[in-house]
């Protein structure tokens, strides 16, 4: 298959997960809508997106969850209700999905960030100047600025989460950026949870491989049990004590009368 096959089986299976949902998000399904197996679907997906079907679908439920949590404001209805609203099982499913990429809870996320201290800066990275705030769950806000921009990074995460704390850390935002955008060789730490969740994580170098210890010597054969000799019984003598001549009754000294007898 070419690559331009490939790039439009993506842009199908992202078309289909715009329009039905995270209902659309089963690999098997999704894979037999765009023609291919599930395999080479979630291959060419992860290539060309960063994500997998299933992690796409769960930033399209954020991005929905978002949204409604705008038009409702802060004096929306029951975590239940919201779940079910928003299509999730259960509050815990909610809960899982907003710490995650959020780095908030749902209570927090809906109370636009009361009681909440986010820690933010603008610093370098590869790609241009970055805007960066997190909590003590993990990242909540990651957006690349324009450096033409002069609005400030307090305006903009004021914006967003106008009732949390903001607290200017450009050190801890720096060092954040840094094990984000590090190279797998040189990456110490591990990268931080919440929006980074969806970056690509650094490898481990590969292990050394562990030696085979060799393998066991066949035990020795046992000693074959040498065979006993068979005891003879004795031969019977055809003579008896009453029908044997004289001699022979006599013992050796009558050998030579036995003799003379029989001839």
């Amino acid at each position: 298959m070419s690559q331009d096959a490939a790039y439009q089986r993506c842009e199908h299976a992202i078309a289909l997960l715009l329009e039905q949902g995270p209902a659309a998000a089963r690999l098997e399904l999704l894979a037999q809508q765009v023609g291919c197996s599930p395999f080479q679907l979630q291959r060419e997906f992860s290539a060309y997106t960063g994500l997998s079907p299933s992690q796409f679908a769960r930033v399209l439920s954020r991005e929905a969850l978002r949204a409604r949590l705008d038009a409702q404001g802060t004096a929306g209805g029951s975590l239940l209700a919201l779940s079910e609203a928003s299509g999730f099982s259960s509050v815990s499913r909610l809960h899982d999905l907003t710490v995650t990429l959020e780095a908030l809870t749902p209570a927090q996320l809906r109370a636009a960030g009361a009681g909440v201290e986010i820690a933010y800066g603008q610093v370098d990275s590869p790609w241009g100047p970055l805007r960066l705030g997190q909590t003590a769950r993990g990242i909540c806000h990651l957006q690349f600025v324009d450096p033409q921009e002069a609005t400030p990074a307090a305006a903009a995460l004021a914006a967003q989460w106008p009732q949390a704390t903001l607290v200017e850390d450009p050190a801890r935002a720096q060092a954040t950026a840094d094990a984000l955008f590090a190279a797998p060789a040189q990456a110490s730490a591990p990268a931080p949870a919440g929006a980074g969740a969806a970056l690509p994580h650094p490898r481990p170098p590969p292990r050394a491989p562990r030696p085979r210890p060799p393998p066991p010597r066949p035990p020795a054969p046992a000693p074959r049990p040498r065979p006993r000799p068979l005891a003879r019984a004795p031969r019977p003598c055809a003579l008896s004590a009453a029908t044997a001549p004289a001699g022979v009754a006599r013992g050796r000294s009558s050998r030579r009368g036995f003799a003379s007898n029989l001839i």
